[in-house]
């Protein structure tokens, strides 16, 4: 029986440590100080390499940790090169090796100094780091993806660095290239009703923005661009111009229609709130249109479809040339959209101005397309829903106050007739 229970205690250790294997891994960066003259005159003062090291552990902290992180020797009191993991501890405040806990979103800072007359090359392996996961370098005036590039080099000055690792959104956008016909795919559009699928894939890194430019002729849409609240990895946009109206609306918006278009960011889910913010589209409409239809040019705007409703989105004139007047719109998500303008008779026939589009009514951001149920409230139905939740809370509040009211009539009326009977 010993000997059995002996056996699983091993079984449990190893399946213990293995599991803590999984989540633990480091990466190092190897900092060289080289003469930036080409004759290797006035070389750095040794040492002219260090080797930084940064990684995950389960049971490590964001803080020091003596079983895993390793000191840094203190600053140079010369002109040399330096570098470290700045520390929040009372004591230790510069990290030659920083260990982390496990999280979907970690960042390490690394401080270079380069010395006059050098330049630094930085090299790393960050082949022990999980498949799973993004890993960047912001420079402050570069984002670079470690693990498609192995190196970078810096001048002389001070620089502090953000690694960031997180987790990959997984991107399912077909893969089609612009300029061509386009087929249904997974959007759902009918085959016959793409006059061209454009798509261009660019790499998301949290807090900065994302742009995607698409130069297509008979494209409309120029650009798209967000500011990207989480590593994503490589995500495609994908716009798919249309002959007619989206086999995926069943009327059409109001006014004079330029060009219907479908656009779509990263799969289902990715272009949500908790994604991306600060979504912008970047269009163009030819002057010889708006001429030749008596366009007022302060009713363009684009229009989103969603939940069986056209919404007119805020839209700005941003500038124009021989050919085009060019126009950006704020959009809340993805899905199909068109790009409208009304006629001078339209107008008055409305029986008052066309709203401005600087005052168009936003969506609220969150949805990236109707046809694949994620729902999409305006401002006006969460007020809708604040008023309703204010009267259900106040017939609550009703109830309550009628139950005590009830109950201390109920036990003041019984008070009164036990002292009654008493008297008798």
């Amino acid at each position: 029986m010993s000997k059995m229970k002996l056996i699983m205690a091993l079984i449990l250790l190893l399946t213990m440590c293995t599991g803590v294997a999984s989540a633990t891994w480091s990466s190092s960066m190897y900092i060289t100080a080289l003469p930036a003259s080409g004759d290797g005159s006035s070389p750095p003062p040794p040492p002219a390499t260090y080797v930084r090291t940064f990684g995950v552990d389960d049971n490590a902290t964001d803080g020091f940790d003596r079983d895993y992180d390793v000191t840094a020797p203190p600053a140079p009191t010369v002109d040399a090169l330096d570098t470290y993991f700045p520390c929040t501890h009372e004591v230790v405040t510069r990290l030659a090796t920083d260990i982390k806990t496990d999280a979907d979103t970690i960042t390490w800072t690394v401080k270079v100094t380069v010395p006059s007359g050098s330049t630094v090359d930085m090299n790393w392996d960050v082949s022990n780091s999980p498949s799973d996961k993004t890993l960047v370098m912001n420079t402050g005036s570069a984002s670079i993806d470690m693990k498609t590039q192995s190196s970078t080099t810096f001048a002389t000055g001070s620089y502090s660095l953000a690694i960031t690792s997180s987790k990959v959104v997984q991107d399912d956008t077909p893969t089609s290239s612009g300029g061509g016909s386009g087929g249904g795919g997974t959007s759902g559009e009918d085959y016959e009703n793409i006059e061209i699928k454009d798509v261009v894939r660019e790499q998301t890194i949290i807090n900065e923005e994302t742009s995607y430019n698409f130069n297509e002729e008979s494209n409309a849409i120029e650009t798209i661009t967000f500011t990207a609240l989480k590593n994503a990895g490589e995500i495609s946009a994908t716009i798919e111009v249309l002959k007619g109206r989206s086999a995926l609306v069943k009327s059409d918006p109001p006014g004079k229609v330029y060009q219907n278009m479908n656009i779509w960011v990263g799969k289902s889910g990715f272009a949500t709130s908790n994604n991306i913010a600060d979504v912008k589209v970047g269009f163009k409409v030819e002057k010889s249109w708006i001429e030749e239809n008596d366009i007022v040019v302060s009713t363009i705007r684009l229009c989103r479809h969603h939940d069986d409703v056209w919404n007119p989105l805020p839209t700005k004139k941003s500038g124009e040339d021989d050919k085009y007047i060019y126009f950006e719109a704020k959009t809340p998500g993805f899905s199909p959209f068109s790009i409208t303008g009304s006629t001078e008779e339209e107008v008055v026939a409305q029986g008052s101005a066309v709203e401005s589009m600087s005052t168009a009514v936003p969506e609220q951001i969150g949805a990236q397309s109707p046809n694949e149920g994620e729902d999409l409230v305006d401002d006006g139905e969460e007020e809708q829903d604040d008023e309703g939740a204010s009267k259900v809370w106040f017939v609550v509040g009703a109830l309550v106050v009628i139950l005590i009211g009830g109950s201390v009539y109920w036990m003041c009326r019984t008070k009164n007739d036990e002292v009654a009977k008493e008297r008798t």
